[in-house]
C-alpha cells in the first residue's frame, strides 16, 4: 500500500494523470465548440490529433525540465570546479590558496558520481541542487563529524564514495559533504569557526566557502545551520573562555546571515553528553527505536522571543530535567549493579548542574544587537555519537574541593559505537522545515518584482484575451448589423430612382450604404478578426457580390446615360468633345477600355460638374473605382449620340485634336511652392495650398523638353490609331508634308497657350498690403533678400520655364537685336521661341552679365534702403511722430525720397516687376500716412480737444442750454487768429489740407483724408474766427432802425448797460440809430428791452445778462437775413415790434446758429 501511495504521489505520475483528464476533457468536451458558419464541431480525426498534439507538448515540457534540472545539477557542479580552479592567485595568501584549493579537490573526486545521481526524497527523484542543504559549524573536536556518522542515515553515495573519504573520525580539517536521500549536509572543518589555527588563512578559506554557497544556491544558499557545542568543553571551561566561545560561535552566525543575505533556522546541538557522568548508565537499556528519538526543546516560531531567550530555555530545561526524574526510580529498580545505580542516581542532578552553564552560553550567543539580525534559534538538543572518554562529575568535583577531599576519577569509557539522539533530530525536526529558511533579500526582491511582473503580464494578457475575444464576438455581431442597416438602407433609397436615371448623383442616396456595407468585413480594415476564428466570409463575399451587381445596375446605366446627354450638347468648338467619346466608347467596348482614361476624365468632369462639393466627388470616384475594378456588364452604344459627336470630331482640325491629347498626356501636376518658398504668404498673402503654385507639367521646362509632336512622333501616329474614334470609313491619310504643317499647327497653339499661362501665373502675384509698422518690416525684409527674395525667386521659377531655348549672344549682351545673316546662320533648334521673346524683358532683369550682378539686384538694394528707412521710423520711440514728419518732408519735396525713387525704377520695369514696385511704394506710403493721421489725432487730443472740453464745451454759446457763458479769454484762446486751433491747423494740417478749399492735398493718389464730418467743423471754426476776430477785438457796432413799433407802447429802449449806447425807438419818424457793443467790456454787461406805455409806466419785457447777451437776445427775437441788412422782430407779452438790422462789423455775428451749429469733433 505504502508502495501505491508513494507511486500515486510521484509528480511525474501526478502530472501524466492531469494530462489524461485533459484529454478526455478535449474528447468530450468538444461537442460543445463548433466553428465556421454552419456551426460544425470538430471531428473525431481533429480531437485525436488536438489529444495528440497535447500529449506531444507534454512530452516535450517534461524532456525540457528533466533537461532544465540536469543543466542546473550541472552548471552547480561545473561552477564550484571551475570557482576552484580558477581560483586568483596571491603570493601573500599562498596557505588559502592551497586550502581553498584543497577544499576543491577533494569535491572533484566525487562530481563524475554526482552528476550522474539522483536522490529519492518522498517518493520522489531529485537533483543535488533541489535537495535542502545544511551547514554544521563548531568547534574543533565538537563531535560534529562522528554525530553523523553515526546518525543512522542513508547515504547513498557511500559505496561509491566510501566513508572514509568524508571524513575524520577525530577531528575534519577541511569540510565534508554527506549527501543523503533528503539532504546535503556540510561539515566544515572546526577552525574555521574558531580560526585559531591560522586566523588569515581560516577566515579567507571560511569566506571563500560562503562564496561558493551563495554563487550557486543564489536564493536559499543554505536551509539552516547546525551549531554543534561540546558539552565537555563548557564544562571544563573557565567564564573567560565560554564567553570567548560564545562570541566566536556568534561571529560565525552573523557571518551567515550577512554574507549569505537570509535569516535561517539555527539548531544547537550539545554533543557528548555522554561525558556527563551517568549518562551512559541512565540510557543504557534502551533499545535502537529509542536512542533515534529527540532529547531537547524546540522553541514555538510564534512566540519565540529572543529578549526572554534565557527564560524560554529555563523553561524547557525544566521539563527535561522533569523527565529524567520520572524515567529516575524506574531506572534504579530495574539496574542491578550498584556502581551504575549511583551512577545513574545522580544523573539527573547532573544535568541540573549544567543548567546555569548552558543558559549563559545561550544567551550569551543567541542574545539580541542592534548592529546584526537576530539568530532565528530554532531550538536546543543533546546528542551522543559514540561513548569513549572519560566522564566528567563536575558536581562530585565541586564537593571534593569544597571539602579538600581528593578527586575522584570516573571510569573510562569503551566505545560503544551507539548514538543517541541524532538520527530523528535529523529526520523529523530538521529536514521536515528546510522551507523555514527565509530567501535572499536582495534575489528575492528582484524574483518577486519578477513574479509581479509576470503574473500582471498574464492577467493582462487574461484580460486582453478575453476583452478581445468578447470585443470580437460584440463586433462580429455589430458588423451583421451593419450590413443588414446598410442593405435596409439601400432598399428604401433605391425606391425612389428612377427608372432611366441619368444623373449619378442621384445614385449615391442607394449606393452609399452597400459601399459601406462591403467594407464592414474588409480583411484588410479588420485582419485580426479572422485569426479570431469570428469572421464570416459568406456575409463578407455576399455584401461585396450585391454591391457589385447594384453598380452594374444603376450607377453605369447613370453614368453612361450622362456621358450620352453632354455627347448631345458638344460641338466641334468644344474642347470636351474628344475626351468624354472616348470615355464613351470606352465604357461600352471592353477592347480599347482603359480604366486610367475614364477615371481621370470622371474626376475632371465631377470637379466641373459639382464645384465646392468635394464630398460628392469623392463618393462618385469611390463607386467607380470600384465599378471599373471588376468586368463591366455589356451594354448597347446610343448609335444616333456616337455618329453625330463623330461626325462633330471629324469637323476639328487634326492639329488641334492633338494637342488636345497632348495636354491630357502632360496634364500631371508640378508643385512649385518648394521653389518659391514659405515666405510668399507673408509678402503676396497667399496661402501655401493655393492652386496657383501647381502649374501642368506641360507648362514647365522639363515638359516644353521631353513633349514630341514632331511629324515623325507617336502623337502624330495616334491620327491613324483613334479611327476607330472618329468612326471614319474613308481611311484619312496624311502625307509627310501634311504631318509637318500639323506639326507646326500643334506647336503654334502649344506656346501661345505657354505664354499665357505664365503671364496669368505672375499677374496672381500681388503685394500684400501692409498692415502696420512690424507688417511692413517683415515684408520689406523678405522682398530685400538678395538671394531668397520671393519676388526673385518667383522671376527665376518663370526665368527658368520660359526661357525655351538658350540665350543668345546678344541677348547676353543687351542687344535685342542681331544681323539679318547672323540670324539665318542659327539651327531652328536655337531660335528663340515667341515664350522666349515674349518673357525676354523678364530674362534679362534676373541674368547677370559682364561680371555684373543681376539689374533686380538693383532693385533689390532699393527696397532694401525703404526697409531701412522704415526700421529708422519703428525704431525712433515714436513711429507715429516719425512717419508725421517724413510725410510732411515728403509733401515739401525735401530729402532722399526712398518711395519716390521706387516710382521712378517702376517706370522703365517691366511687369509684374512694375505693379510690385508700385504696390510696395504705394503701400508704404499709406501706412505712413496712416501713421501721420494717428499722431496728428493723438495731438488733436492734446493740443486742441482737451482744451475746448475743459473751457467751452459746457458753456454758453456752446451749450445753449447752459446759464455759464464761456469767458471771453477761452473764446479768444481757442478761435482767435492764434488760437489754439488757428495754431493747431497751421501746424499739423495746413501741409496735407488746403484750407481754403477745405480739400485733402494728395501725393501720388495717397493723402491724409480726414473725416467729412470733421472737416466741416474746422470749416466753421474758420467762419467763427473770421466773423468774430476780422476786424480787431470782439466789437459789435451795428444800426437799428425801426420798422414797426406796437402801438399800444409810446416807447421801445434798448438798454445796453450804458446811457450812451442805449436805443430809444418812439412813434413817428423812422430814424436809424447806431450803438456798438463791446463783448467782455465789463463783467455784469446785461441788455434790457423795455417799453413805456401811454400811461407812463416802464415795462421790462426782456433782460439778458453776460457775456453772450446781445447773442442770447437776438436767439430770442426772430431773425431773418435780407441782402444787404436783417430783420429782426421781437413778440413779447402779445406786443410785436420790428427793426432793421444793419452791421457795421462782424455781420455773421449775429446769427446765434454760427457758434451752435459748430460741434467740436473729438478726433479727425
Amino acid at each position: 500500500m505504502r508502495r501505491v501511495l508513494t507511486l500515486l504521489t510521484n509528480k511525474w505520475v501526478l502530472s501524466f494523470i492531469g494530462i489524461l483528464a485533459l484529454c478526455v476533457l478535449i474528447f468530450v468536451g468538444a461537442d460543445y465548440v463548433k466553428f465556421g458558419a454552419d456551426n460544425t464541431p470538430l471531428s473525431t480525426t481533429a480531437r485525436v490529433i488536438v489529444i495528440l498534439l497535447v500529449l506531444f507538448a507534454w512530452v516535450i515540457w517534461r524532456l525540457v525540465s528533466w533537461g532544465l534540472e540536469k543543466r542546473r545539477n550541472n552548471e552547480l557542479l561545473d561552477g564550484i570546479e571551475e570557482a576552484e580552479a580558477n581560483a586568483a592567485k596571491d603570493p601573500d595568501e599562498e596557505r588559502t590558496e592551497a586550502e581553498l584549493a584543497q577544499i576543491g579537490g577533494r569535491f572533484r573526486d566525487a562530481l563524475g558520481t554526482l552528476r550522474q545521481s539522483r536522490f529519492k526524497a518522498k517518493g520522489n527523484s531529485k537533483a543535488l541542487y533541489q535537495l535542502p542543504w545544511y551547514i554544521i559549524i563548531g568547534p574543533p573536536g565538537s563531535g560534529k563529524t562522528t554525530a553523523l556518522i553515526n546518525s543512522g542515515l542513508d547515504f547513498p553515495l557511500a559505496q561509491q564514495l566510501g566513508k572514509e573519504s568524508l571524513g575524520g573520525i577525530g577531528g575534519t580539517r577541511n569540510c565534508d559533504w554527506w549527501f543523503t536521500d533528503e539532504a546535503v549536509l556540510i561539515d566544515t572543518a572546526g577552525r574555521y569557526t574558531t580560526q585559531d589555527s591560522h586566523r588569515v588563512v581560516d577566515n579567507a578559506a571560511w569566506h571563500g566557502f560562503l562564496k561558493l554557497l551563495k554563487k550557486y544556491r543564489r536564493r536559499r544558499p543554505i536551509n539552516g545551520a547546525l551549531i554543534a557545542i561540546s558539552v565537555q568543553d563548557l564544562m571544563v571551561q573557565t567564564a573567560e573562555q565560554r564567553q570567548h566561545h560564545a562570541k566566536t560561535i556568534r561571529g560565525r552566525i552573523d557571518e551567515l546571515q550577512e554574507k549569505l543575505g537570509i535569516q535561517f533556522p539555527i539548531y544547537l546541538l550539545f554533543t557528548k553528553v555522554d561525558l556527563v557522568a551517568g549518562f551512559t548508565d541512565f540510557f543504557a537499556n534502551l533499545s535502537q527505536a529509542e536512542r533515534e528519538q529527540v532529547w531537547g526543546t524546540t522553541f514555538p516560531l510564534e512566540k519565540f522571543d529572543t529578549k526572554r531567550l534565557e527564560e524560554m530555555f529555563n523553561q524547557r530545561y525544566d521539563d527535561i530535567l522533569t523527565r529524567l526524574n520520572q524515567r529516575l526510580l524506574w531506572r534504579v529498580h530495574n539496574e542491578r549493579n550498584i556502581e551504575a545505580r549511583s551512577t545513574m542516581q545522580a544523573f539527573p542532578n547532573r544535568m541540573e548542574s549544567l543548567r546555569g552553564t548552558l543558559a549563559d552560553f545561550i544567551s550569551r550567543t543567541f542574545a539580541e544587537n542592534s548592529y546584526h539580525q537576530a539568530p532565528m534559534l530554532r531550538g536546543v538538543y543533546f546528542t551522543s555519537g559514540t561513548q569513549e572518554g572519560t566522564p566528567i562529575d563536575r558536581m562530585m568535583a565541586s564537593v571534593s574541593a569544597n571539602f579538600g577531599l581528593p578527586r575522584e576519577t570516573g571510569r573510562q569509557q569503551s566505545n560503544l559505537g551507539k548514538s543517541f539522539f541524532i538520527n530523528r533530530l535529523l529526520k523529523d525536526i530538521i529536514f521536515p522545515e528546510s522551507e523555514l529558511v527565509g530567501t535572499n533579500r536582495k534575489l528575492e526582491r528582484l524574483v518577486t518584482w519578477g513574479r509581479r511582473l509576470g503574473f500582471g503580464a498574464l492577467a493582462v494578457a487574461g484580460v486582453a484575451t478575453v476583452a478581445v475575444w468578447a470585443g470580437s464576438v460584440t463586433r462580429n455581431e455589430l458588423y451583421m448589423g451593419e450590413v443588414t442597416a446598410a442593405v435596409d438602407q439601400y432598399r428604401e433609397a433605391s425606391a425612389e430612382l428612377r427608372p432611366n436615371e441619368s444623373n449619378p448623383v442621384q445614385t449615391l442616396a442607394a449606393l452609399n450604404p452597400l459601399h459601406t456595407g462591403s467594407q464592414v468585413y474588409d480583411q484588410d480594415a479588420h485582419p485580426w478578426l479572422r485569426g479570431l476564428g469570428l469572421y464570416d466570409g459568406n456575409v463578407d463575399a455576399a455584401a461585396k457580390a450585391l454591391y457589385q451587381e447594384k453598380l452594374g445596375a444603376h450607377f453605369l446605366p447613370s453614368l453612361t446615360r450622362s456621358i450620352e446627354r453632354q455627347l448631345g450638347r458638344l460641338t466641334a468648338d468644344d474642347n470636351q468633345l474628344f475626351e468624354t467619346l472616348r470615355v464613351y466608347l470606352m465604357l461600352h467596348r471592353p477592347e480599347h477600355r482603359d480604366p486610367a482614361v475614364i477615371a481621370a476624365w470622371t474626376e475632371r468632369n465631377w470637379q466641373q460638374q459639382l464645384p465646392r462639393q468635394a464630398d460628392k466627388q469623392a463618393q462618385l470616384q469611390t463607386h467607380l473605382d470600384s465599378l471599373l475594378a471588376q468586368p463591366l456588364p455589356p451594354l448597347a452604344e446610343n448609335e444616333r449620340v456616337v455618329q453625330r459627336a463623330q461626325r462633330e470630331l471629324r469637323r476639328i482640325p487634326a492639329s488641334q485634336r492633338l494637342y488636345k491629347q497632348l495636354e491630357s498626356a502632360n496634364a500631371e501636376p508640378v508643385d512649385l511652392y518648394g521653389r518659391i518658398g514659405g515666405d510668399s504668404q507673408l509678402v503676396f498673402g497667399l496661402d501655401p495650398a493655393s492652386e496657383l503654385f501647381s502649374t501642368r507639367y506641360l507648362f514647365t521646362k522639363e515638359g516644353f523638353d521631353n513633349v514630341d509632336y514632331g511629324a515623325d512622333s507617336p502623337l502624330m501616329n495616334q491620327l491613324a490609331e483613334n479611327d476607330w474614334l472618329y468612326g471614319a470609313d474613308d481611311g484619312q491619310s496624311f502625307s509627310d508634308a501634311d504631318k509637318e504643317q500639323i506639326s507646326r499647327d500643334i506647336e503654334r497653339a502649344y506656346l501661345n497657350e505657354y505664354s499665357r499661362y505664365w503671364r496669368g501665373f505672375l499677374s496672381n502675384f500681388k503685394i500684400a498690403r501692409f498692415n502696420d509698422i512690424q507688417a511692413a518690416l517683415d515684408s520689406l525684409q523678405q522682398l530685400s533678400d538678395p538671394t531668397y527674395s520671393p519676388l526673385l525667386t518667383v522671376l527665376e521659377v518663370t526665368t527658368e520655364n520660359t526661357r525655351l531655348r538658350p540665350a543668345l549672344a546678344a541677348e547676353r549682351l543687351g542687344d535685342s537685336t542681331l544681323p539679318a545673316n547672323l540670324q539665318d546662320a542659327i539651327p531652328g533648334s536655337l531660335k528663340p521661341t515667341a515664350v522666349d521673346n515674349e518673357f525676354r524683358e523678364l530674362h534679362r532683369l534676373v541674368t547677370a552679365s559682364q561680371n555684373r550682378p543681376a539689374p533686380i539686384q538693383e532693385i533689390l538694394t532699393s527696397i532694401n534702403s525703404l526697409y531701412e528707412l522704415m526700421g529708422e521710423i519703428a525704431a525712433s520711440g515714436n513711429a507715429d511722430r516719425a512717419a508725421f514728419n517724413m510725410a510732411k518732408g515728403r509733401y515739401g519735396g525735401g530729402g532722399n525720397d526712398i518711395i519716390k525713387q521706387l516710382h521712378r525704377k517702376a517706370i522703365n520695369a517691366p511687369q509684374p516687376v512694375k505693379g510690385w514696385l508700385t504696390d510696395i511704394a504705394d503701400n508704404s506710403w499709406r501706412l505712413l500716412l496712416n501713421h501721420t493721421k494717428r499722431h496728428v489725432n493723438r495731438m488733436w487730443e492734446e493740443e486742441v480737444n482737451s482744451v475746448f472740453q475743459s473751457g467751452l464745451a459746457r458753456r454758453y454759446p456752446f451749450n445753449r442750454n447752459s446759464s455759464n457763458d464761456a469767458s471771453v479769454r477761452d473764446f479768444t484762446g481757442f478761435f482767435g487768429p492764434e488760437g489754439v486751433q488757428k495754431t493747431f491747423v497751421d501746424s499739423y494740417l495746413k501741409t496735407f489740407v488746403d484750407t481754403r478749399k477745405w480739400t485733402t492735398k494728395t501725393l501720388e493718389g495717397a493723402g491724409l483724408y480726414l473725416d467729412a464730418g470733421a472737416i466741416e467743423q474746422l470749416r466753421r471754426a474758420q467762419q467763427i474766427r473770421n466773423v468774430f476776430f476780422s476786424g480787431g477785438p470782439m466789437t459789435l457796432e451795428f444800426t437799428l432802425q425801426q420798422r414797426k413799433l406796437n402801438r399800444d407802447f409810446e416807447k421801445f429802449t434798448f438798454d445796453l448797460g450804458r446811457p450812451a449806447r442805449n436805443l430809444d425807438f418812439r412813434h413817428g419818424p423812422a430814424i436809424a440809430k447806431t450803438t456798438k457793443w463791446v463783448t467782455g467790456e465789463h463783467d455784469r454787461a446785461r441788455i434790457v428791452v423795455q417799453y413805456l406805455g401811454e400811461d407812463g409806466n416802464s415795462d421790462v419785457k426782456a433782460s439778458f445778462n453776460g457775456t453772450w447777451a446781445w447773442l442770447r437776445l437776438f436767439q430770442s427775437a426772430n431773425l431773418s437775413s435780407g441782402r444787404d441788412a436783417s430783420r429782426i422782430s421781437f413778440d413779447l407779452d402779445g406786443g410785436d415790434s420790428e427793426f432793421k438790422l444793419t452791421a457795421k462789423t462782424g455781420a455773421g455775428s449775429f446769427r446765434p446758429d454760427i457758434l451752435s451749429r459748430y460741434q467740436h469733433p473729438t478726433s479727425l
